[in-house]
């Protein structure tokens, strides 16, 4: 029987510019990852629809990835668009 861990980060990148909290449980058989999707701002503002996740496959394998800290671009997108519309196109291996 194989092993579960459950690793727990939070980040914290500015004083009281909130946090994201991104967990994973890593089985035997499966690997979650999970990340809160609160963007905060320094006047107290908050919204709570953005993605801190991404899944990547490629034909060697596949990624989850979470990130933290950068919520919005000066421009106003996602990172996750930006992962999605660079690292996705790209006919490489996973590694």
């Amino acid at each position: 029987m194989g092993r579960t861990s459950i690793n727990l980060t939070a980040v914290a990148p500015r004083k009281h510019c909130g946090m994201t909290l991104v967990v994973s449980v890593n089985g035997p058989n499966a690997i979650w990852l999970m990340a809160d999707r609160r963007l905060s701002w320094a006047d107290g503002s908050q919204r709570d629809d953005h993605y801190k996740v991404m899944a990547l496959r490629r034909i060697d394998g596949a990624a989850i990835l979470g990130y933290a800290v950068l919520g919005l671009t000066a421009l106003g997108s996602e990172p996750s668009t930006w992962m999605e519309s660079v690292l996705r196109p790209r006919d490489v291996p996973l590694e």
